[in-house]
Parts: C-alpha cells; sequence; structure tokens
C-alpha cells in the first residue's frame, strides 16, 4: 500500500496483453470447446472476484449472490425478450437494481455476525428463487428464450463463432479486477480488510464499519449483476434455476477459497482450476458430470482448508518465499533484552515535532476542559461497572486511572470511547454531549484509545496497519503512508514497516497500536496498560514518547495503568477507581497515601496500620 505501482501489475497487464491478442495468434487451431473453457474461466473468475470483494475483503461470507447475479441476468433478458431492445440498458438497470436490493437485504443482515450472517444469505437465496419461479413479469418457472436477433457489439450475440465472447468476457474480467486492484490500494480497501481483521477495533480509530460494508456489499453486487448480464448473453436463455440456485452461490464462494480468499489474483486461479476441470468431465460423461466435478472439487476444498487454508495462491507464495533480512537499524531487540532507548527526552519531543499527524492543542485551550464525566454509570445486568463516576480531563493534562483489578476502569475507556452505552449520566468531549454516540464518531470527534490486551490487525503489516488510522483524516494513499511512517518513527518501530504485524512481539505490538492511534490526529490519546508486559528499557522508551506528545505536541492523555513508576512519573492528576466508584482525585503523590486508596489496593487492616504508623511517628 502507499505505491502507485506494484510488481503484480505489470505481470497482470502482461497477461491481459497476451490474452487480448490470442484469437490472432492461434487463429481457428482452437476449438470451439476450448474457446468455451476460456470463455467459462475469465466469466467465473470475474464472478468470484465480485464475491471478493465483500467475502475476501470485509470478511463477510455471503451465500446470495446468486440472487444479484440472476437480477442482473433477467435485466439483459428482459430488455431482449419482453421489450425487444438490446441487452445494454438492461444491463445496466439490472446492475443498479442488484446493488439496491443488496442494500436492502444487508441492513438488517449486517446486524448478524459470523456464522448467523452467512446462514440469512441461505435464506436470502432461497426466497428470491421462489418468487421468480412464481412471478409472471418474469415468465416465472418458464424463463426467457431469446428470439434470433442480428449478430454483432449492439447486441452482444454471436452465432458463428465465440471469438466476440471472449473479448467481452475478457473485457468483463479486466473491469473487475481492475476494480479490485483500485480497491486493494485505496483506504476502502485498507478499511475493509482492517473490519475483517477486527471491527470493533476498527471502529474505534474512526471506521464506520456497518456503513463500509454496505457500500461494498453494493459494489460486489453491481459487478456481480454484470456477470450475470453476460451469462444471459452467452447461454440465451435464462430461468430460476439456472442463476438463482444455492449451488451457483456457493461456486463463487469455493472458487475464491480454492484460488486464495481477500486476494488478487486468488479467484483467477481458482477459476482456471475448477472451470477446466468442471466441463471436462460434463464433456466426457455428460450429465454425471455435474456430478463428478462437484465431488472432486469438494475434495479439493477439503484438501486446500485444511492443508493449505491461503488457498493455492498462498501456497505458491509459501514456496517462494525466502527469508527476509532485516532491516539495517530496525532489527527487534534479543529475546529478554532491552529495546533501545531514547537518549533523552528532548529526542523525542522533537520527533514529536517533525510529525504533522499528532494534532497539537492551541496554547489558548490548554487548561480548558476536554474531556468531561457527569455521574456516568454503566450496568451490565444487575451488575453495576461504573457507578455514578465524574471527573475531568484538561486539554494538555496527562491524566492517570488507576484501581485494583476489577475497579472498572477499562469498562470507563469502553463507555468513553463508544463501545458500551452508559445508562445515566453525561459524556462530554470538546464541549460536545458524546453519550451513547458509536465509537466511530468520538474517534473521529478526536477521542482514540489503544486496547488493554494488544489488538493488531495481524494479517497486515506493521505500516498498512498504521495507514487504517491515517486514512482517517489523509485520503491519499501516498500521503497517508507518508504520515504513517513519522508515526512509526515516533514509537520507534521505523525498520519494521513491511513485517507482518502478528508476528510481533508483545513490546512492538504495544507500540504499534500507539503509532496506529497516533495516525488519526487524536486531540485525547486514551491508553489503557500500554506498557504492561514492557521490559524496563521498553519501559522507559514509553515514559519519554508519552511526555514527549503531550509536551511537544500537545496530545492530552489519559491513561490506565497498574505500574505506579509510570503513572507518579507521568501524571498531572491521577483519578481512583474501586468497586466502579471513584474515590480519590488529585496530584499522584497525595493520592498514592490517601488511606482509601491504601485500603482499596492493600485492605482495611493494612491501611489501619498505616494510619498508625503514619501518627506515632
Amino acid at each position: 500500500m502507499g505505491g502507485r505501482w506494484r510488481r503484480g501489475d505489470l505481470v497482470g497487464l502482461g497477461l491481459l496483453a497476451a490474452l487480448a491478442v490470442l484469437p490472432w495468434v492461434v487463429g481457428d487451431r482452437l476449438g470451439s470447446f476450448a474457446w468455451h473453457v476460456l470463455i467459462q474461466v475469465l466469466l467465473f473468475a470475474a464472478m468470484a472476484q465480485s464475491w471478493n470483494i465483500i467475502g475476501g475483503y470485509a470478511g463477510q461470507v455471503s451465500f446470495g449472490h446468486s440472487v444479484f447475479f440472476g437480477i442482473g441476468a433477467y435485466g439483459a433478458g428482459l430488455a431482449v425478450v419482453k421489450y425487444g431492445l438490446s441487452p445494454w440498458p438492461g444491463v445496466v438497470g439490472g446492475a443498479v437494481a442488484a446493488a439496491l436490493v443488496a442494500v436492502a437485504v444487508s441492513w438488517p443482515c449486517f446486524q448478524l455476525k459470523g456464522h448467523y450472517f452467512a446462514i440469512a444469505t441461505f435464506a436470502i437465496v432461497e426466497i428470491f428463487h421462489r418468487l421468480f419461479l412464481v412471478w409472471e413479469w418474469v415468465n416465472g418457472a418458464l424463463g426467457l428464450d431469446y428470439p434470433m436477433v442480428e449478430e454483432g457489439w449492439r447486441q452482444f450475440v454471436w452465432y458463428e463463432n465465440k471469438t466476440g465472447y471472449y473479448y467481452g468476457a475478457l473485457a468483463l474480467a479486466g473491469l473487475v479486477f481492475g476494480v479490485v486492484r483500485w480497491l486493494d490500494a485505496a483506504r476502502f480497501g485498507a478499511w475493509l480488510r482492517a473490519v475483517r481483521a477486527g471491527q470493533e477495533v476498527a471502529e474505534s480509530l474512526g471506521v464506520d464499519s456497518r456503513r463500509l460494508k454496505l457500500a461494498a456489499m453494493a459494489l460486489s453486487a453491481f459487478l456481480t449483476a454484470l456477470c450475470g448480464a453476460f451469462f444471459v448473453q452467452y447461454n440465451l436463455r435464462v430461468d430460476p434455476p439456472m442463476v438463482m440456485s444455492l449451488e451457483m452461490s456457493m461456486k463463487f464462494v469455493l472458487i475464491t477459497i480454492l484460488g486464495g480468499i481477500g486476494t488478487l489474483w486468488g479467484p483467477l486461479m481458482g477459476a482456471a482450476v475448477l472451470l477446466p476441470l468442471q466441463e471436462t468431465t460434463r464433456s466426457l460423461w455428460g450429465g454425471l458430470g455435474g456430478g463428478v466435478d462437484l465431488m472432486v472439487f469438494g475434495l479439493l476444498i477439503i484438501i486446500v482448508v485444511v492443508r493449505q487454508p491461503d488457498g493455492l495462491l498462498g501456497w505458491l507464495h509459501r514456496r517462494g518465499r525466502t527469508p527476509a533480512a532485516e532491516p539495517a537499524g530496525g532489527g527487534e531487540p534479543p529475546v529478554g533484552g532491552e529495546a533501545p532507548v531514547a537518549a533523552s527526552l528532548v529526542e523525542a519531543e522533537e520527533a514529536v515535532g517533525r510529525s504533522p499527524a499528532v494534532a497539537t492543542a492551541r496554547p489558548a485551550e490548554r487548561g480548558q476542559p476536554l474531556l468531561e464525566l457527569q455521574d456516568v454509570t454503566v450496568r451490565f445486568g444487575s451488575l453495576v461497572a461504573n457507578d455514578r463516576v465524574s471527573f475531568t480531563v484538561e486539554s494538555g493534562a496527562i491524566v492517570g486511572l488507576i484501581g485494583p483489578n476489577g475497579a472498572g476502569k477499562t469498562t470507563l475507556f469502553n463507555a468513553i470511547s463508544g463501545m458500551v452505552q452508559p445508562a445515566g449520566g453525561t459524556i462530554r468531549f470538546g464541549g460536545q454531549d458524546i453519550t451513547g454516540w458509536p465509537a466511530h464518531r468520538i474517534a473521529r470527534l478526536g477521542a482514540v484509545r489503544t486496547f488493554q490486551v494488544v489488538r493488531p490487525f495481524r494479517e497486515m503489516t506493521v505500516l498498512e496497519n498504521v495507514m487504517v488510522g491515517a486514512f482517517v483524516k489523509e485520503r491519499n494513499p501516498g500521503r497517508a503512508a507518508e504520515n504513517a511512517r513519522r508515526c512509526l518513527e515516533l514509537c520507534h518501530l521505523g525498520g519494521l514497516e513491511h513485517r507482518l504485524a502478528g508476528d510481533l512481539p508483545i513490546g512492538h505490538k504495544k507500540r504499534l497500536e500507539m503509532a496506529r492511534a497516533l495516525a488519526t490526529e487524536p486531540r485525547l490519546l486514551m491508553l489503557d496498560e500500554s506498557v504492561a508486559g514492557l521490559n524496563s528499557g521498553e519501559v522507559r522508551e514509553a515514559i519519554a514518547v508519552i511526555r514527549g506528545l503531550r509536551d511537544a505536541g500537545g496530545v492530552t492523555i489519559l491513561l490506565v495503568e497498574h505500574i505506579m513508576e509510570v503513572v507518579m512519573s507521568l501524571a498531572d492528576r491521577v483519578v481512583v477507581l474501586d468497586g466502579g466508584v471513584r474515590i480519590a482525585e488529585g496530584r499522584p503523590r497525595e493520592v498514592v497515601h490517601d488511606p482509601r486508596v491504601v485500603e482499596a489496593y492493600f485492605g482495611e487492616k493494612f491501611a489501619r496500620r498505616l494510619q498508625q504508623g503514619a501518627s506515632h511517628g
């Protein structure tokens, strides 16, 4: 991401050029059956790639795409058979109708998650299949049979040879793969992959996951309908069982899984394996072939899922992969050793000052209330996790939120960031009441968080992870990548941008979450135990970076932390929770000696002895 051209683009353009000149090179030496197989490969590759947008990139496994395929087929068919037009108005109308239907049926279905969403899409296929069987306007179960029309591109029909259909299938595949290639490098694609990897995390960075998935489904359905229009023009007939069936829907899914789900070239590879197998078995065994090819294909899918979940393309990548050399100056510290520590606080502050990806508070804003909680209450059934909690975080401050385990600190973070809905009270940010707002709206307003248990987008690179955040304020991939790199440098991860995030050690993942949040240009950065599990050198480095963000960058920070050394060295003020209730607030050195705080951490007997010792002293 971030680059305009990739090495694979040249391969793709070369393949497209070779396929374009193929009819001129081979002439009549390829028989009608071979051209039929090539057309089927291109068509089904385009179909699978259309499904890949929602199923692969967005991670929403849909078994309902044969509905959109059928709507596209009927759109072209009705234009020709019922109204005596060329198919082109029906092609456009069918594609638009499919996109609208996709949004309408997906809006409630996206309330469901995981396999429940997939099951709902099965039902949609059955509903539309039965509807079209009895719908008189589309000729019901009899379907539509094309009349004899003039050959050529106007009617998109050829009888003498298949060259026209071949170029039509090639153009269709080129269009679909071109759209997905653009998507793969754009903000849209980055956010889709982020939603697939962790929807809640993506929303915490400002991604509106529901709107994004609806857009992806509409685009996927539109392209799928174009494939359906080609299908009816090629077969000169359409009826509900041909297009709106679970078998057709399964082909969308299985071709993509076989080749490599969520990849650019996987659907083409899957189609290149399946379609020759399908057409050859049906040619050899007639009606029995339809069963044989599905049995063989089912066996292939079982082998791929068990032995190579990344598909055939992933298998090829693994065979061709060589161990990557660590970038100079960007290596990880030895296990158990210390990470390089910033030479001084000045160095960290200078790094912050160079980065445009850090929101800077204006001098007039410093000291003004930025985050205000008033009687915030969070309940889970009869359990009260936060009980009428009130405090204020001033602009430009570092405020620590501490308390024993189970005190309700992370729950309060979740309420502030929109992950849970408060049962009472108000939360104001920058003067606006954000109580009950969804997480993505709060993040876009400038309140961004990290997580107690690190949650990187594991299958994305370090740079791609941070670009997800950078895309919130910068649409251009090149500039977003530049801002992301500055945030990585700030968090001392600059040499690791091409590593997979899932392969990083825990310390690096903690800093990656911080860099990802910083890339959104937050006004308030909420850090949930961002130094837990780090070695002493990494802790000192994190302290320098966090303090530099406030002092040089003007970022306001609310941090949850159990390591008191960190809280004492960073926080201007500390709020203490116990049992979901605020029990103390003040300067760190005052709070740690408060009897209520000592009792919360060590128990009543220890607090009493401490008080007695202080009075005797």
